[in-house]
């Protein structure tokens, strides 16, 4: 499988199981924790080498409604 480099229209935090979670593009991912982190949103960056997937797994008590605004302000 090709590993994606082009953002999503949009992004957004979705549940895997009971975690919160962002998929985004692997190459995205670190410039995205970082932009989460230096606002106060605890992620941790998740990247499967072999399928080329990639997600941020929110923390324990992490706003969503304020992840998902800093999402959409987001360019990348």
């Amino acid at each position: 499988m090709a590993r994606s480099n082009v953002l999503p229209e949009s992004l957004r935090v979705t549940m895997l199981g009971a975690r919160p979670v962002i998929q985004v593009p692997w190459r995205s991912a670190e410039a995205l924790e970082c932009h989460l982190r230096k606002r106060g949103v605890k992620a941790a960056l998740c990247i499967d080498p072999t399928s080329g997937d990639s997600r941020l797994e929110l923390g324990p008590g992490v706003d969503t409604v304020k992840a998902q605004g800093l999402l959409d302000g987001w360019r990348g």
